[in-house]
């Protein structure tokens, strides 16, 4: 829930309100009928209410104010309670103007500096909250386009932190908008932001499908891809997140900026990189972006045993992100294959029933390995022995596996 609540019902004021709160940083929520005003004051986010007292809804009996004041005083964490608008004593009347002043003394910020720069670092822009706010404030489902591990899901949590409040789903797979999501629409409680990532198994109909669902439901909907939509699909406001490789200047400070949360996190001193680790990371194209790099560190900080962290301090995990070697190539085209694959699986583990002649376990690497010993036989023009040892295995191991799975082919 928001930290900072407004009761309501003109749509204008409302517009108002939450624009200059969201330019100061501060997600807000909004109550329209009595019943929600004491609702919001009791939960146990609340820090300001704000109440507009020319509301029908919210001042139509004058002992109402007493009644807000009197349970805010009883909570463990006494929110603030002020008019905004018109004169409900015994409320103290607050300026719209000093709305903002007053919740950076009583509530944090809905996206925390430290997060702010981070955003920042990931391609948001240099001022990520102007960006931000003009986003959380459109009406408009957004599109957030980047590659692999460019932070889309990130910058989504964001935009649900500045759009005040409710849920916040990630729906990975054609499933949807489950029968919680819309009972919680359906019964009073406000809905939040759905985050529909289309490179978990999302198919595009499907995921437009649920965009008009969920919208209909009141429902803020951000849609990741790494593809442009295409062109006919209806108005989208989109956020282009580039890749790290086309910002070098950010590539230092984001190191620094991952190297000091992690190290915090771990309870570790502080950590710095000598010249020649340097030098791996800025040689490297880090082509999984931010959470390549965001990997890297905190490998590196596992294994690094004092302050200045040197090249032959790195682990072979932490070496392998980012050393050039024959088999780049190959564990890139893997990382995509884990990326493609992990949706199926999801499927298949969703239907499987236990009791059966297999195991979980072996249907998934049976059903794996089977396109694996057809494309290892394919390269090598069918020579069994060539492919045992592409594979890296002994040929009687071989035989066994293409006896069992393609029926000795």
């Amino acid at each position: 829930m928001p930290q900072i609540v407004v009761a309501t019902q003109d749509e204008s004021f409302r517009e108002e309100l939450s624009a200059a709160m969201l330019e100061g940083g501060y997600a807000v929520g909004f109550a329209s009928s009595w019943a929600r005003v004491v609702e919001s004051l009791a939960q146990p986010d609340t820090r300001l209410l704000l109440v507009d007292a020319t509301s029908p809804a919210v001042c139509q009996r004058a002992e109402r104010a007493s009644l807000l004041v009197g349970l805010a005083q009883s909570l463990p964490t006494a929110p603030a309670v002020r008019s905004v608008r018109g004169v409900m004593p015994p409320l103290e009347e607050l300026p719209v103007t000093q709305a903002p002043r007053l919740a950076a003394r009583l509530a944090g910020p809905a996206v925390s500096r430290e997060e702010l720069r981070l955003l920042g670092l990931l391609g948001v822009g240099r001022n990520p909250l102007e960006v931000l706010v003009k986003l959380a404030r459109s009406t408009l489902p957004v599109v957030l386009l980047g590659e692999r591990g460019a932070g889309k899901q990130r910058v989504a949590g964001a935009l649900h932190a500045l759009g005040g409040g409710g849920a916040f789903l990630v729906v990975k797979g054609p499933g949807g908008v489950g029968p919680a999501t819309r009972g919680e629409a359906s019964s009073g409680t406000p809905p939040g932001t759905l985050y529909l990532p289309l490179q978990a198994g999302m198919p595009l109909d499907r995921a437009l499908d649920i965009t008009r669902e969920s919208r209909e439901a009141g429902w803020r909907v951000v849609i990741g891809t790494r593809e442009p939509l295409p062109a006919g699909l209806g108005e989208w406001a989109t956020l282009a997140l580039s890749p790290l490789r086309e910002r070098p200047h950010d590539l230092h400070a984001l190191t620094l900026q991952y190297l000091d949360v992690q190290r915090k996190a771990m309870g570790l001193p502080r950590r710095r990189l000598a010249k020649a680790t340097w030098a791996l990371v800025e040689n490297h194209t880090w082509p999984g972006n931010a959470r390549e790099l965001e990997s890297f560190v905190v490998s590196m900080l596992t294994a690094a045993p004092r302050e200045l962290i040197h090249p032959r301090h790195l682990s072979s995990t932490a070496r392998a992100l980012i050393a050039p070697s024959p088999d780049a190539a190959a564990i890139g085209a893997v990382a995509v294959f884990e990326d493609l694959v992990e949706a199926p699986i999801r499927r298949v583990v969703d239907l499987f029933e236990p009791g059966g002649d297999l195991t979980l376990g072996q249907l998934v690497l049976d059903g794996v390995e089977r396109p694996l010993l057809r494309a290892v036989l394919a390269r090598t023009g069918g020579n069994r022995k060539a492919a045992a040892a592409l594979l890296g295995v002994s040929r009687n191991t071989f035989k066994e596996h293409t006896d069992r799975l393609l029926g000795g082919r």
